[in-house]
């Protein structure tokens, strides 16, 4: 049940979430910022993934995991990773860089990935961060 879920979640200081769907991200995401848990978020889809840190309760500067998407992905991009396949490295090297995040997040140490997002292409060999803006219209931001 939802009171479970929520009690559950109230217990840590970080969430780390590598879930593979939107359904499942969402209803983490919505509680972690409910209860102002930071919330990790990792995700792979075949050779690419992306990495980023929400902390939306901290001030309107940080956006929620909805700023930036704020409805699921539609054809393709709403495969499972199962349906779509993930390469393993892929998932190693982000899952790599999210326990880093927690760690920083966790000790208050280094840049942290609230407002921004790594990218990783393992066919293009590159790593980059990009900006993540609130979107001023987000109910995390009223």
């Amino acid at each position: 049940d939802d009171m479970g879920f929520i009690q559950q979640l109230n217990q840590y200081d970080a969430v780390a979430d590598g879930s593979d769907n939107f359904e499942t991200r969402y209803i983490v995401a919505d509680t972690c910022s409910l209860l102002e848990v930071p919330l990790i978020s990792g995700a792979v889809m075949g050779y690419q993934g992306q990495l980023s840190t929400f902390t939306p309760y901290l001030g309107d500067e940080d956006p929620c995991y909805r700023c930036w998407h704020p409805e699921p992905k539609g054809g393709a991009n709403n495969k499972s990773c199962s349906e779509s396949g993930v390469l393993g490295a892929v998932a190693g090297i982000i899952g790599s860089y999210q326990a880093a995040e927690v760690l920083k997040t966790l000790l208050h140490i280094g840049y942290s990935l609230s407002g921004s997002v790594l990218i990783m292409g393992a066919l293009e060999n590159n790593i980059r961060t990009t900006t993540l803006k609130p979107d001023p219209s987000c109910r995390c931001q009223k």
